[in-house]
């Protein structure tokens, strides 16, 4: 990423967005907004050049902000990176572990680290806030002795937070793939190559899903992942997302993508991209 250029990420700093960007590119001058949907509007207006976004997690799966705000927009996936993620608990200075009665972090954060939180504070409150980051300055400006944060080690360190407890998440092996997203196609190394689509049907009838799996059968490409979303107003219409091996710019993959867009009503290319 070129020297200068705005990276949108979800904030304040010390988020694992604010991670994430860092692991991206240390050249980027970052800009920090309070939702998902807020980096989308800020590309889309050309206040900042790419942004990133979380979109997956392996214990809780996909991030649903990210995959409705993607829908909806014209933006491309220009990368995915991952980052692993390690929860702690941290709380105001002063504060002990058996004064905790309510706990504060983004949802994911306390999804991911449910069975510790049930087994060690079964009575405790959980409040969902749009980051770690807006958690902890909620925390610090209400000095709450009673509230604790779910959070990153480097970010309780860097606000000056006590730690209680450190790798409460639910597995060990827990990490969040994040998507850089801006308006342009990027060229892909084809090792590790990745394409993202979504599609939904205009009448839902027998075979319809089948046809387009059957046209990634035919044309011999594996399909890393199939999700579905429902859509509005009607109940019971889904949109698929679907990613998948490959560049789209090579004449199998633009093939298979004609087959498949000849079979929906409607078909997103959210880009190709590598994995990092």
């Amino acid at each position: 990423m070129a020297k200068n250029s705005k990276l949108g990420v979800l904030g304040p700093q010390y988020t694992y967005s604010d991670f994430a960007a860092d692991r991206y590119s240390s050249k980027c001058f970052k800009k920090y907004y309070a939702s998902i949907w807020e980096i989308f509007d800020a590309i889309k207006k050309g206040e900042v050049e790419k942004g990133i976004v979380p979109i997956e997690n392996s214990i809780h799966g996909t991030v649903r902000e990210t995959f409705d705000a993607l829908f909806k927009s014209d933006l491309k996936i220009l990368m995915q990176l991952s980052l692993p993620i390690h929860h702690c608990i941290a709380v105001l200075k002063g504060t002990k572990k058996k004064d905790i009665v309510k706990f504060i972090s983004h949802q994911q954060a306390l999804s991911q680290s449910q069975k510790y939180l049930r087994k060690n504070f079964p009575k405790a409150e959980q409040i969902g806030f749009s980051s770690t980051g807006k958690a902890i300055e909620a925390m610090r400006k209400r000095k709450s002795g009673k509230a604790a944060v779910i959070c990153s080690e480097d970010a309780a360190k860097k606000h000056g937070l006590r730690i209680v407890a450190k790798s409460i998440e639910d597995q060990k092996g827990n990490k969040t793939w994040f998507a850089v997203l801006g308006k342009e196609k990027v060229k892909v190394q084809p090792k590790n190559a990745r394409t993202s689509i979504a599609f939904h049907f205009k009448k839902d009838h027998p075979g319809t899903l089948f046809s387009v799996f059957k046209a990634f059968n035919d044309a011999k490409v594996n399909m890393t992942k199939i999700e579905s979303r429902p859509t509005l107003p009607k109940w019971g219409d889904y949109i698929f997302f679907l990613d998948f091996e490959g560049d789209q710019s090579k004449p199998k993959i633009a093939k298979l993508l004609k087959s498949v867009e000849k079979k929906v009503a409607l078909l997103k290319n959210f880009g190709s991209y590598n994995l990092k």
